[in-house]
C-alpha cells in the first residue's frame, strides 16, 4: 500500500528544503558568540577530557576531546549536547557547539582542515543533541535527558510497542554545508542490552550525502510513513538498510528518498521505525525480544568528507517528544477503483484536536467502479475543527465518460447521415 501525493506538494517541499535562512558565516557567528547563561563546547584533539567551567562572563565552557553537557530548557525538559568528533585525531581550524539559553536553541559550526582520522574512511563526526535518554550505550553512567511526564528512556522495546500506539516527535532545524562536505541529517537511535552494551545504531535520515549506510549493507525495501513537513502532510518514502557496524553491533538506516529536508519543521511518528528495528534484531540478528532496550533518541548530523577537511553548521530551533494532546491525528481516506484490474490508492490528512470523537463510516457505491471511503470525524471542546477531504469520485467520473461517449456516437451518426 502506498500513499498518494500530488507533484505540486512534492515540488513545494523540495523548494522549501533548498532555501536556507542562514549562511555558513551567519551560523558561525551565532555558534561562536555566547551570551551570559549560555554553554559553549569546543572539541580539542589530543585524547583528553577536562570538566566544564564557568568563565568571567557567566558562560559555561568545556574544551576537550570528548565535551558533553546536560542543559535544561525553559519548559523543564533537558537535553544533552555533544560535538562527538569520534573519528578525528587532529585537524586545524575551529568548531563551536552553543546552547542559547535565552531561546533554548542549539547552534553548531565547524571548519577543520588537514584532518587525520583514527580509523580512516569518510565518516568523522556525529555532533548531536540527545533529547530523550542517553548516548552511546557504552557510557551508561551518563544521565538521561528528557523530563517528559508521558515518556522516558531507556525503556524495553517490548514495553514500548505494547503500551504506545504512537510516539510523535517534532524537530525544527536548519542545516548548511560547504561543497565537498558530507552530511547525513536526522534522528539517531541507540539500542542496547540490559547490561548497557550496544545492540544497534539506527538512523532516520531526512538528508544524506553519503547515499545511505557507509560500507556493506543490505537494502530491505522501502516503507511509506506519513509526515507533517512545514505544516503540510507529506508521504515520506524511506529506503530501509541493514548492516553490521564496525563496532560489532547492528546498524540500520531509514533514508528518505523523495525529499531533501535540510531546512524544515518535521513531525513524524517514530513507532513504525521501531517496529522494523525490533523485527530485524529478533529475526535476523537473533537478539531475544526481552533483551532489547531502547536507550536514546537524538537529533544531529553524521558528517565527514572524501577529502581532508569539512565545513558545515546547523541550528536546532526545537526538538521534542509531543504529548498525546499535541500529537496530530492522521485521517486515512481509502479509494478503491475496480475495472479490469484492481487499484488501491490511499490518501491521508491530519488535524490537531484537544479531544477526539472517533466515528468510522464506510460508504460503498457500485456502478462500473467501486468507491470505499473510511473517514474519521473529529471534534474539539475549544473551537470547531473543519476537515477537508480530498476524494476522487470515480463513480461520477465514470458516468461523465459514458455520457461523453454517447454524445460522440450521436455526432458521428449525424455527420454520416445522407443529405
Amino acid at each position: 500500500m502506498k500513499y498518494k501525493l500530488s507533484s505540486v506538494l512534492i515540488i513545494g517541499i523540495l523548494l522549501l528544503s533548498i532555501t536556507n535562512a542562514y549562511t555558513l558565516t551567519e551560523i558561525k557567528t551565532i555558534a561562536s558568540s555566547p551570551e551570559p547563561g549560555d554553554a559553549l563546547l569546543t572539541w580539542v584533539g589530543g585524547g583528553f577530557w577536562s570538566p566544564p567551567y564557568v568563565d568571567e562572563n557567566n558562560v559555561t565552557r568545556q574544551e576537550c576531546t570528548w565535551p558533553g553537557l546536560m542543559v535544561t530548557r525553559d519548559d523543564g525538559t533537558s537535553i544533552w549536547i555533544e560535538p562527538n568528533f569520534w573519528n578525528i585525531a587532529s585537524g586545524s581550524g575551529e568548531n563551536y557547539l552553543r546552547f542559547i539559553n535565552s531561546s533554548d536553541k542549539v547552534a553548531f559550526y565547524t571548519k577543520l582542515e588537514n584532518v587525520t582520522t583514527q580509523w580512516g574512511g569518510i565518516a568523522w563526526a556525529t555532533p548531536e543533541v540527545v533529547f530523550v535518554g542517553r548516548t552511546p550505550p557504552q557510557f551508561a553512567q551518563l544521565p538521561s535527558a528528557g523530563g517528559y511526564e508521558w515518556f522516558s528512556l531507556p525503556m524495553s522495546v517490548s514495553e514500548f510497542l505494547q503500551n504506545y500506539d504512537e510516539l510523535y516527535v517534532k524537530a525544527s532545524y536548519e542545516v548548511v554545508k560547504a561543497n565537498g562536505t558530507l552530511v547525513r541529517w536526522g534522528f539517531l537511535l541507540w539500542f542496547e542490552n540490559p547490561n548497557g552494551q550496544a545492540l544497534a545504531e539506527v538512523y532516520i535520515s531526512f538528508s544524506d550525502d553519503f547515499g545511505g549506510w557507509v560500507g556493506d549493507k543490505t537494502v530491505l525495501g522501502t516503507i511509506a510513513v506519513p509526515m507533517i513537513v512545514d505544516g503540510e502532510l507529506f508521504s515520506g518514502e524511506f529506503v530501509v538498510m541493514r548492516a553490521l557496524s564496525g563496532g560489532g553491533w547492528a546498524g540500520m538506516e531509514f533514508m528518505l528518498s523523495n525529499a531533501d529536508l535540510v531546512n524544515n519543521t518535521v513531525i513524524v511518528d517514530i513507532k513504525p521505525f521501531i517496529e522494523i528495528v525490533f523485527n530485524q534484531l529478533v529475526n535476523y540478528f537473533g537478539v531475544p525480544a526481552d533483551q532489547i532496550i531502547w536507550g536514546s533518541l537524538n537529533l544531529g548530523s553524521y558528517s565527514g568528507s572524501e577529502g581532508t577537511g569539512f565545513e558545515f553548521g546547523w541550528i536546532i530551533h526545537d526538538v521534542r517528544i509531543l504529548s498525546p494532546e499535541e500529537s496530530p491525528k492522521i485521517i486515512t481516506v481509502t479509494v478503491t477503483q475496480t475495472q479490469t484490474t484492481t487499484k488501491t490508492v490511499t490518501d491521508f490528512m491530519y488535524v490537531t484536536v484537544t479531544s477526539t470523537t472517533t466515528q468510522t463510516e464506510t460508504l460503498t457505491e457500485t456502478s462500473t467502479t467501486t468507491l470505499t471511503t473510511t473517514k474519521i470525524e473529529t471534534s474539539t471542546t475549544t473551537s470547531p475543527t473543519t476537515v477537508t477531504e480530498q476524494i476522487t469520485d470515480w463513480t461520477l467520473t465514470g458516468v461523465a465518460g459514458i455520457l461523453l461517449l454517447i454524445i460522440g456516437f450521436g455526432v458521428g451518426w449525424m455527420l454520416k447521415k445522407p443529405k
